[in-house]
């Protein structure tokens, strides 16, 4: 069975999986996540042996105590592990930044652990006049969203001001901000780089009203 990044970006990859009851890694973005299951452990390992690449996927039920792999999400996220932080208790910390959206296939248990097989999705990244407008104004948005809020630090506008298409500048806003996993799952399968803008640029303004209150 082929292992790791495929040659074409339509072909399909295998690699271990990390399910996530209270997380979803968007591309592109960083995140930091414990692991304390087992399989998930043994996973990491088989990862940093090889290109450090492993598939995070969120789980539909996260009070669910059993893992069961139709229990996953069909969208996750392939992400490149960049630290690993072992603790005292067992488990351990993990830094990973977000490549690219994948179709889960199929998951499979094997040495201890569970591998998915997935298809990159490619996104297309539109360089239009639109295109360009609905950024400057989901932009604006954040900017006034980020000034307003006790919890958003200036950092991340600033992050997100150097994102250069309508897809990377939705997933880095919707990353910082605070929405449940049900949420953050939703956005990661709008698959349209400028519907999915136009649904932050939604929610950015419903949460401005708030703020303004």
């Amino acid at each position: 069975m082929p292992r790791g990044r495929p040659q074409s970006k339509n072909e399909e990859v295998v690699l271990p999986l990390i399910p996530r009851r209270d997380t979803v890694v968007f591309p592109k973005t960083f995140a930091q996540l414990l692991v304390m299951r087992r399989s998930s452990l043994r996973a990491i390992e088989v990862a940093m042996d090889g290109d450090r690449t492993i598939l995070v996927v969120a789980r539909r039920d996260p009070q669910a105590t059993d893992f069961a792999p139709e229990g996953l999400y069909s969208v996750g996220t392939e992400a490149v592990i960049s630290r690993v932080l072992r603790l005292p208790d067992g488990s351990a910390a993990i830094w990973v930044q977000g490549q690219r959206r994948v179709k889960v296939v199929k998951v499979v248990a094997e040495d201890e652990i569970f591998r998915a097989r997935a298809l990159p999705i490619v996104e297309t990244d539109e360089r239009s006049p639109r295109a360009e407008t609905m950024m400057r104004a989901g932009l604006s948005l954040f900017q006034k969203v980020v000034e307003l809020s006790p919890k958003l630090p200036s950092e991340v506008y600033i992050a997100a001001s150097n994102a250069d298409s309508p897809g990377w500048l939705a997933d880095l806003i919707v990353s910082s901000l605070e929405l449940t996993l049900a949420q953050r799952q939703e956005f990661l399968e709008m698959l349209n780089p400028l519907d999915r803008l136009q649904q932050v640029s939604l929610l950015l303004a419903k949460e401005l009203e708030v703020l303004e209150l």
